[in-house]
């Protein structure tokens, strides 16, 4: 009977443990440069803790890809808009659009190796859209006086 038990509970063992490991919400990030984070490094998306780096490599075209494992609980979060920066020895997740679409597992998104250069880039981008909003004023009002 002992035996049976052993057997039953191995069983259950391993259906939980092939559960966890195909239930995992993995995600990847990709740096210009190796941020300054490693595994078990905890990622967060306003001050909670919604999962954590699994692995960092370089990829073919030269980027630093760092794999992320997300909570099941907190897998909705994570949206087409979402882009991730290194900030207090935690990767920091953020989204740009709260209208964004929710994405599956697999997808790549962008990183930047700390809040400045995150910043940097949103103002680039700000500037960019700016200067394309005023061209396309100026292109209109040229059109109305006509």
């Amino acid at each position: 009977m002992k035996f049976y038990k052993r057997i039953i509970f191995a069983v259950i063992i391993c259906i939980l443990f092939i559960g966890g490991t195909f239930s995992s919400n993995l995600y990847y990030v990709q740096f210009s440069e190796k941020p300054e984070i490693s595994k078990k490094t905890k990622v967060t998306f306003k001050n909670f803790n919604i999962g954590e780096v699994k692995d960092m490599k370089l990829s073919e075209s030269n980027y630093i890809t760092v794999k992320i494992d997300i909570d099941d609980k907190y897998d909705d979060k994570i949206v087409e808009s979402g882009i991730f920066y290194v900030e207090d020895n935690k990767l920091r997740y953020i989204i740009l659009d709260e209208k964004s679409d929710r994405v599956e597992s697999g997808k790549y998104f962008l990183g930047f190796e700390s809040k400045y250069k995150y910043y940097i880039w949103r103002t680039k981008n700000w500037l960019k859209n700016g200067v394309e909003a005023i061209r396309k004023k100026l292109k209109k009002s040229k059109f109305e006086k006509i």
